[in-house]
């Protein structure tokens, strides 16, 4: 099923698509651009090389020119989620429903997985990914990354400068960023698969041992994720404003024009929070809501997006710093890993002699008290790692972003475009051309493309398709609102619970909520991790164990819940909910105070 001039191909090998993993860095449609650079260029060569080379697929197995990997739909990136349960199935300690439960949601519309004779492929599970095994659990080597991350943290560094560059110059320095592009995004999907595979084997050695629960507080309090280094910044700016009567009166306010305001003035409490914030944006300035997207702007862009973080912060108690019980959430951890290990000797599997399997192939052996320990230590490098390798993909883009900027702004002072972002609506061939000279009348061409544009950002997204059924639509049917005392079921998130008022967050604009609300949601992009603080517990509609609202939120210890299908139709603003983060249970305990629609 490859992507043929924006349709899905007749092919039924791989027919599952996913928004899975996607949906946390491009939320909307892909313009032509962001096709184009992001995922024609970078993703799509990373993806089928990771595969080939170090994944056991055989090219046979994916078309060389149009590759099973990532298609459009609706006008948005969908990836395959056949081609990942296939490749579990082949995994000497993984089953397609671990990656099912690692990246897909729990709503059960997740169409069964039918093993097929060509799947099993002993030759590559004693093979290559035997191998690829061994650098997860054994060696752990993350050297090529880190090559590649520092090469990413020197981008800005070395960015030329473009003033007195011509269009076409401009334009060539994207060419001189697609290899680390290319390898970035190679790092973060492998990363991403490598982080599924500590979480699977201890889940299933805490339920062997009799405490499935367990399995969430093992790989929570991992400690240096690179998408919570916003976190004790953002902290001290927002006590800095709740303790100055002169910032509280500005920021009451209201967000239009503070940055104006806040720059304008010379109180020393005021010119000590532009400090802050200009230190914080030229350290963390790449990260946006939407980071794949070339026309979402950065943090550099806009200051609002900052100063609106720091906004909610500000309403916060004393009590909510992020810093306070992470040392005790990592001593649980360990007391958690200590324990588990201690039953898994106790009932004398440690020694590997059991007849239980890892993927239901009946072909592997139970798992091993060591292989339980390689798991938990796989585990910390390998979300760290994906997080890591986000971080250094995030940075690149925001290089191609300034290259899309700076050219989008050339072309409006011409008056070839109406603001700078339209040129995002070229392709990259067409881009190419204008900068080089030609194609001076792209408006009508531009306004058409946002036209198409403007009617996918209306149609409901499908978190799966399957391409057997290219007219169904996997997804939560019409629902009654939630009463008193019902449940709705999700994932577990999180070893801990917390109970507060609904707000319902729908659409791409910044959450609007006050310190101790359940927040309602389908994704929680990285940029909102500071966000967390504020909230009493999440609600995500899509995602899993690894969606990065789930990550963040163990390190924090806020209650998260994920998978949850439905929650935006059925919950609505006041009503009081418990979210237990352990069992994955909404009970719904109050709607009195209800409010007849959400906004968000």
């Amino acid at each position: 099923m490859a992507e043929r001039n924006g349709h899905i191909s007749e092919s039924l090998r791989f027919p599952l698509w996913t928004r899975a993993i996607v949906d946390e860095f491009t939320a909307g449609p892909v313009t032509p651009l962001d096709h184009d650079l992001v995922w024609d260029r970078l993703a799509r060569p990373a993806w089928r090389a990771l595969l080939t080379e170090r994944l056991g697929f055989s090219g046979d197995h994916i078309d060389t020119e149009q590759p099973e990997i990532i298609t459009t739909i609706d006008g948005r990136i969908y990836l395959n989620a056949s081609l990942l349960r296939v490749w579990a199935a082949r995994m000497p300690v993984l089953a397609p429903q671990h990656i099912d439960a690692a990246f897909f949601t729990s709503d059960g519309l997740m169409p069964p997985f039918t093993a097929e004779s060509w799947h099993h492929r002993p030759d590559l599970s004693v093979g290559p990914l035997t191998d690829w095994l061994r650098w997860v659990l054994v060696s752990n080597d993350q050297s090529a990354l880190e090559a590649d991350l520092a090469a990413a943290r020197g981008l800005a560094a070395a960015r030329p400068d473009f003033d007195p560059q011509a269009d076409v110059e401009v334009f060539a320095y994207l060419d001189t960023l697609a290899p680390l592009g290319r390898r970035l995004f190679g790092h973060y999907l492998e990363q991403t698969l490598a982080a599924a595979v500590g979480p699977g084997i201890v889940a299933a050695m805490a339920t062997e041992v009799g405490l499935p629960t367990a399995a969430i507080q093992l790989i929570a309090a991992l400690g240096e994720m690179e998408s919570a280094a916003t976190l004790p910044a953002m902290w001290t700016l927002s006590r800095l404003v709740r303790s100055s009567t002169v910032l509280t009166i500005e920021f009451d306010g209201g967000l239009d024009g503070l940055n104006e305001r806040l720059r304008a003035s010379t109180v020393d409490d005021a010119v000590a929070l532009c400090g802050g914030l200009d230190a914080l944006r030229a350290e963390l300035g790449f990260v946006s809501n939407a980071e794949w997207e070339l026309t979402t702007p950065a943090w550099f862009e806009d200051p609002i997006e900052t100063l609106a973080v720091i906004d909610t912060l500000r309403r916060c108690d004393d009590d909510r710093n992020p810093a306070l019980g992470r040392e005790d959430r990592q001593a649980e951890r360990q007391t958690m890993v200590a324990g588990v290990a201690g039953l898994i000797a106790e009932s004398g599997n440690g020694n590997g002699n059991g007849n239980g399997n890892g993927n239901g192939n009946g072909n592997h052996g139970r798992i091993t008290r060591e292989q339980y320990h390689a798991a938990i230590a796989s585990t910390a490098v390998f979300v760290r790692g994906r997080d890591q390798a986000r971080a250094a993909l995030a940075r690149l883009l925001a290089e191609v972003r300034m290259v899309v900027t700076e050219l989008g702004t050339r072309a409006a002072g011409h008056g070839d475009v109406e603001a700078p972002e339209h040129l995002g609506f070229l392709n990259l061939e067409e881009l190419g051309y204008y900068a080089d000279g030609g194609l001076s009348h792209v408006r009508s061409l531009i306004d058409r493309r946002r036209a198409t544009y403007a009617d996918h950002e209306h149609v409901r997204v499908r978190h799966m398709v399957d391409g057997r059924r290219p007219d169904s639509r996997l997804s939560v049917p019409d629902t009654l609102v939630a009463e008193a005392g019902e449940v709705l079921l999700g994932s577990p998130g999180s070893a801990a619970g917390g109970r507060g008022p609904v707000r319902v967050h729908r659409g791409r604009g910044r959450p609007v909520f006050e310190p101790g609300d359940v927040l309602v949601l389908d994704r929680l992009p990285v940029s909102w991790t500071p966000y967390l603080i504020a909230c009493e517990a999440v609600v995500l509609t899509n995602g899993s164990v690894l969606a990065h609202g789930a990550v963040a939120a163990r390190e924090l210890g806020v209650a998260v819940v994920t998978g949850a299908a439905g929650a935006q139709d059925r919950l609505r603003d006041g009503m009081v909910v418990d979210v237990d983060g352990v069992t994955g249970i909404v009970t719904v305990i109050e709607t009195a105070n209800a409010v007849q629609c959400s906004v968000g």
